[in-house]
């Protein structure tokens, strides 16, 4: 089965109303081209760069393997919001020994201070979210160009490109017109606000914060004691607060879904969809979801490229369950891609 049309095309002809071809772009395709765009070197530059901040991260998400930075989005939603809105309300409590000796005033003001344990947890992790966010942006800033040398065969006319990445990439190196390119998590370049985020829900993560009662509290009775001991306005309200931060870190999928539908082209004509570096991350998996819904997937070559072998099985897996004929998946390596066309240019 021929996978692709003989080129080079002329720049004039690249532009088209018509959609042939679909690239969804991610990091692997980039990294492809020796950017050093993985979840872990951000990892290894922040400790080189901003140490504080790096084992502050270390300490608010009790990292104790460093694979866990490999997955970062997924690591932003682990924070243990329990654990955190307790520690700052009892750095609030009065201790024993003070309301001993205090007098009324200095009573009330302790009251005071520890009532502001949730006004506490809201600075504390906008901040530190923020501080997240404008390092990642530094650091998406800093990359290096693309090696001209992984320079891979595009097809530039009759189709469009939904980029997962930061970079731009596709228009310094193969001059796509930025027309024919989506930035779904933005264009660092072009200033934009970079979408980095979890997958979770503010429901999934209230959930994860429900105390389970002890073994020992084995009737209803013991149960509902075990809940009623609980009860602490200030550590409840301040545990509120942690929840609505974290689920602030949330992806907004469903715009960026909206997004996506309003900007690709009719896919009447679309005869390949090439999917270049892409994980097929549970949080992305909407929009391949989206994407198959407008095209009849019996009459479309799916190219999928993957990187460990491991993968290969899998991202097929993924379509097939999803509705993808099993014949109309080609599975390959960018490195074969770029191997079986040579240097072939479309410039």
């Amino acid at each position: 089965m021929q996978l692709h049309e003989s080129f080079p095309f002329k720049e004039e002809d690249i532009k088209s109303d018509v959609m042939k071809h679909l690239y969804i772009i991610g990091n692997g395709f980039d990294r492809h081209h020796n950017i050093q765009s993985g979840f872990d070197q951000f990892a290894e530059w922040l400790e080189k760069e901003h140490p504080d901040l790096f084992f502050y991260m270390e300490f608010m998400y009790q990292i104790d393997d460093v694979d866990l930075w490999k997955d970062f989005e997924h690591l932003l939603g682990e924070l243990n919001v329990r654990l955190h809105a307790e520690r700052i309300a009892d750095e609030h409590f009065p201790r024993k020994e003070k309301l001993e000796e205090c007098s009324d005033r200095e009573f009330d003001e302790l009251k005071w201070r520890y009532e502001t344990s949730p006004d506490e947890a809201k600075d504390v992790f906008e901040a530190f979210f923020g501080t997240i966010r404008e390092t990642f942006a530094e650091w998406v800033q800093q990359m290096g160009e693309p090696d001209i040398t992984q320079q891979m065969p595009i097809y530039k006319k009759d189709s469009y490109f939904i980029t997962f990445n930061y970079t731009d990439t596709l228009q310094t190196l193969y001059r796509i017109p930025i027309e024919q390119i989506l930035y779904i998590h933005g264009n660092a370049k072009q200033g934009d606000d970079l979408i980095l985020g979890h997958g979770l829900s503010k429901g999934e993560i209230e959930d994860r914060c429900i105390l389970e009662p002890p073994e020992e509290a084995d009737t209803p009775e013991k149960i509902e004691a075990f809940y009623r001991n609980q009860g602490d306005c200030i550590i409840d309200e301040t545990l509120t607060e942690v929840c609505n931060q974290l689920a602030n870190q949330a992806k907004p999928v469903g715009e960026l879904l909206l997004k996506l539908e309003r900007n690709l082209p009719l896919c009447e004509e679309l005869h390949e969809i090439h999917i270049w570096g892409f994980s097929f991350s549970d949080i992305d998996m909407p929009y391949i979801d989206l994407i198959k819904s407008k095209v009849d997937s019996y009459n479309v070559l799916w190219e999928v490229s993957y990187f460990d072998d491991a993968d290969e099985a899998k991202f097929r897996k993924i379509l097939v369950d999803s509705g993808v004929p099993d014949d109309r998946i080609i599975t390959t390596k960018l490195a074969n891609i770029k191997r079986l066309f040579g240097s072939k240019s479309l410039f």
